[in-house]
């Protein structure tokens, strides 16, 4: 029918905006990492962004690790696991944050994380899933900080 067609047509003729999230701005002393979720039980694996966390003095030696070799090899996914710690020390917090900043998961039952570090010379970018790296189930995050600290002491 007419009808239908008239509204795609006005629907067109006002540009289909998406709405637009800002970037926040960059910390430039620390490195920054966007965290995603996503329901473990949805047909669809689509991760979205719910919050950026600013790392420390340690967080910041963590991603320094991985650009070299060797190092990463040493630290392996010690970024991540203590990410997670940090993130399921604070799990009820977190999870009701994703919920009320991210629609459609306002109904899942429950969530699975993942991150990346931020890209500072394309901060707009931070809101893309390219080379978000998922973070490790709960129980694999325990303990990781006494680790961390450990590893991070010997260098300073």
């Amino acid at each position: 029918h007419a009808k239908g067609k008239g509204k795609k047509m006005n629907r067109q003729g006002k540009g289909m905006q998406q709405p637009q999230i800002g970037t926040p701005p960059i910390d430039p002393e620390n490195e920054e990492f966007v965290l995603f979720a996503r329901s473990k039980k949805s047909a669809l694996k689509n991760w979205y962004p719910f919050t950026i966390m600013v790392g420390g003095s340690q967080a910041n030696v963590l991603v320094k690790a991985r650009e070299n070799e060797f190092t990463e090899k040493l630290t392996g996914n010690t970024l991540a696991k203590t990410l997670g710690a940090t993130l399921y020390k604070e799990k009820e917090k977190v999870t009701d944050m994703v919920k009320e900043r991210v629609p459609y998961l306002k109904n899942a039952k429950e969530l699975e994380f993942a991150f990346k570090i931020r890209n500072k010379d394309k901060p707009a970018s931070w809101m893309f899933t390219d080379g978000a790296e998922t973070i490790p189930k709960e129980e694999e995050c325990k303990g990781v900080f006494d680790k961390a600290a450990e590893w991070a002491a010997q260098f300073q």
